[in-house]
């Protein structure tokens, strides 16, 4: 316990083996914390900082290496750790494995700053991580659906998991990371690792449930996947403003498609690729209606088929790799649009229209049932279009 009457101003300690934290008080001091333990690191009672940092990691030795990969950061019944810090991780919690108390007496984590988050790692890179499956999915962190619950920020928060350094898998199934409504849902991996975000709908509900959440998925070399094939439940749902994959991989493949929810505001889950990696593959699937932001491949294929209408309201970009938008319903350009020597191919059970931006392609196919309107200066060596579907 420290901290009772007289606060200090960091406290660093280091569990030679299993340590136990009753209370840390360091409000009105602003407390640093940096907590490590080479076993099992138990939370029992309240830490609370101010404005001060909040790192908790078990399986760490003093120098931030992990030991052999079994302790646990236990958050027991009743303990509640609280930061006011703004930066993205105003608390951090690590371990070979993560729990924390879902009881009548739950344990909470809060990151109370306005612009404040929750970054949640592994100790050790290369091991898996599990969000929204149960607490023995994988051989590493597991947070059930309930103990993600029990995590919050403020709206303009963050919850971050992984880090620059995973290399292991890090798999959402029907998973709801963020409890508070706006806060920001990031997945990190290693770009040069060959690890992989997985998005697991279990054939039951959407794989990641991000309510009002943007969310910003960076996976390593084998991209971002789905675990089922192709069916009636979105791999990701929000009304955030935007969803962000980066990754060199492949984003979904034809028989498992990276699915959408349903969303007929265009302002919102607007999908952006390729902002910092450019993936090899991309396919998606719009349960209803999808709207594509910024999109960029290098020389790889762009393929998207939705239920309901499409809009690239976004510059696509795929030097040279195919576009193909297949919609049941109205395709809308809102953007340029540019497959450089490649083709586009536009599909539609309604019809194409043109409001802004080029379409640059060697071949433009269109066919539609209703109305074609593409009237840019666009910039296409072969036209073929039809208005029957």
């Amino acid at each position: 316990t420290i901290g009772t009457t007289n606060q200090p101003s960091n406290v660093s300690l280091d569990g030679l083996g299993t340590l136990t934290i009753a209370a840390i008080t360091g409000n009105t001091a602003n407390t640093v914390v940096d907590v490590t333990a080479r076993a099992d690191l138990n939370v029992d009672g309240t830490i609370t900082t101010g404005t001060g940092t909040i790192s908790l990691a078990a399986d760490f030795k003093a120098d931030s290496t992990a030991d052999n990969g079994t302790g646990i950061l236990n958050l027991m019944s009743a303990a509640s750790v609280t930061s006011a810090n703004t930066t993205t991780s105003a608390i951090t919690l690590r371990g070979g494995g993560i729990t924390i108390d879902t009881s009548g007496a739950p344990a909470s984590v809060s990151a109370t700053g306005t612009t404040g988050g929750v970054a949640v790692r592994g100790s050790v890179a290369t091991r898996p991580m599990s969000l929204g499956g149960t607490d023995t999915a994988v051989t590493g962190v597991n947070l059930t659906d309930a103990e993600l619950g029990k995590i919050s920020t403020l709206t303009g928060g963050r919850i971050t998991f992984g880090d620059t350094a995973q290399t292991g898998n890090i798999t959402f199934t029907t998973a709801t990371p963020a409890t508070t409504a706006g806060a920001a849902i990031f997945a990190v991996q290693s770009t040069t690792g060959g690890g992989k975000i997985v998005l697991d709908d279990a054939g039951a509900a959407t794989a990641l449930a991000g309510g009002s959440s943007v969310i910003d998925l960076t996976a390593g070399t084998l991209g971002i996947t789905a675990a089922t094939t192709n069916n009636a439940f979105a791999e990701i749902a929000t009304t955030g403003a935007t969803v962000t994959l980066n990754t060199t991989g492949t984003i979904g493949t034809n028989a498992n498609r990276i699915q959408f929810a349903n969303n007929t505001t265009v302002a919102q889950q607007r999908v952006t690729i390729g902002t910092t990696n450019q993936p090899s593959n991309v396919s998606l699937d719009g349960l209803g209606t999808l709207t594509l932001g910024a999109v960029s491949t290098n020389n790889a294929v762009l393929d998207v088929i939705a239920a309901g209408a499409i809009t690239a309201g976004g510059a696509v970009s795929t030097a040279g790799g195919r576009i193909d938008l297949k919609s049941g319903g109205l395709i809308t350009i809102d953007s340029n649009v540019s497959a450089a020597a490649g083709n586009v191919y536009l599909t539609s059970g309604a019809g194409i229209t043109q409001t802004t931006g080029i379409i640059t392609s060697s071949t433009l196919g269109m066919n539609a049932s209703g109305a074609i309107s593409v009237n840019n200066a666009n910039t296409v060596s072969t036209l073929a279009a039809k208005t029957t579907v």
